[in-house]
């Protein structure tokens, strides 16, 4: 009884000198997912911004095309104007499809910069 007592005791000092010290697994995980959210956040803001520009330039290719329509007759601009949405949206469809690819691979490599950190860490024990 008093062994059983005694081994409870160390499995609890043992357990909590490593929380102590950091070195529990869970601790060192949970540090290095804090840099990949701060990670994230950058992204994100660089992807934001990315779109900002892409919906300026948009808006002075829209102001040029405004231009370009005086003197048209009233066929001519509504061929103008249906060829020149077809136009920007296929642009949106592909500069949104980029976006969604580099999320995808951002993730990816996220997860696998995960994974070996895990092993690491286990190796480590």
């Amino acid at each position: 009884m008093k062994r059983l007592i005694i081994a409870i005791i160390c499995l609890c000092f043992m357990a909590g000198s490593s929380y102590a010290e950091g070195k529990g697994v869970g601790r060192q995980i949970k540090g290095f997912k804090k840099e990949q959210r701060k990670e994230n956040r950058e992204n994100r803001k660089e992807q934001k911004s990315e779109a900002r520009e892409h919906k300026a330039q948009q808006k002075a290719e829209n102001k040029e095309f405004r231009e370009s329509l005086k003197g048209m007759t009233p066929e001519q601009k509504k061929e103008a104007v249906k060829e020149h949405r077809k136009e920007q949206k296929a642009e949106n469809k592909a500069f949104y499809e980029e976006q969604k690819d580099e999320n995808k691979a951002f993730h990816e490599e996220q997860k696998a910069e995960t994974m070996a950190e895990k092993e690491k860490i286990k190796e480590k024990k």
